[in-house]
């Protein structure tokens, strides 16, 4: 299922009862500060300087905590929320011959700006802003190699981890259970900051290779409690 369609999934659902709003509703008040939890599914894609190399393709879960605040005018409802979640979404490649490259994602987070228009316990809203990922990418070729890169350096493994900044954007709803809890959904879409990393090959040397981190889509589920 395409991203899109998934948002629209996930507005849909959060949506169905709002059609049908009770009295209660109407006491709902979104002002206030906020903190919750959730899950995500994250889609993401390495782009390197060279084209022949490979890229990674990374789709996995992570688990993680929100925390922010609103202010209500009237139906308009603004707000500032910052969340992180951890996991470990990974891929690995064949680069050559015997020449290995893997990647993992191990910590992904935004600071993002929310507008929204209240329809009493329905908040849809748009948001946007700043976003950061740790990324770990790792080099190797193994002992005995007899063809390609490997066979002139011989055996060696290379790591490092950075953490790449970018912007983020996307949109989302929220459905009040009751004043204090709410269940959210929304869908986010980004570029990174392209990172250079840097490790030392036999023969080589030391060697600096940039990396661009493309993030398809990261699709959440969650959960709010206000104070």
């Amino acid at each position: 299922m395409r991203s899109g369609h998934r948002f629209c999934v996930l507005l849909a659902l959060l949506g169905l009862s709002a059609g049908s709003a009770n009295a209660q509703s109407a006491d709902i008040k979104w002002q206030g500060f906020y903190i919750g939890g959730h899950g995500a599914d994250l889609s993401a894609r390495t782009d390197y300087e060279n084209p022949d190399t490979p890229s990674q393709s990374f789709r996995g879960a992570m688990l993680g905590l929100q925390a922010g605040y609103n202010w209500q005018f009237g139906r308009i409802v603004v707000g500032a929320e910052a969340d992180v979640a951890f996991g470990s979404v990974n891929d690995f490649i064949r680069d050559g011959n015997f020449l290995t490259e893997d990647g993992e994602i191990t910590a992904f987070g935004t600071l993002r700006a929310r507008l929204g228009y209240s329809f009493g316990n329905f908040l849809p809203y748009v948001t946007g802003g700043l976003m950061w990922g740790y990324l770990h990418q790792g080099i190797t070729c193994p002992a005995g190699a007899t063809a390609g890169i490997c066979v002139a350096t011989g055996q060696f493994d290379t790591r490092s981890t950075e953490m790449l900044t970018g912007w983020t954007a996307g949109g989302g709803a929220e459905y009040a259970i009751n004043k204090s809890w709410s269940l959210k959904g929304e869908v986010l879409f980004g570029q990174f900051h392209t990172k250079d990393y840097t490790g030392t090959v036999p023969v080589f040397g030391k060697q600096s290779t940039p990396v661009e981190l493309d993030l398809n889509h990261v699709v959440r589920l969650g959960v709010n409690y206000r104070f």
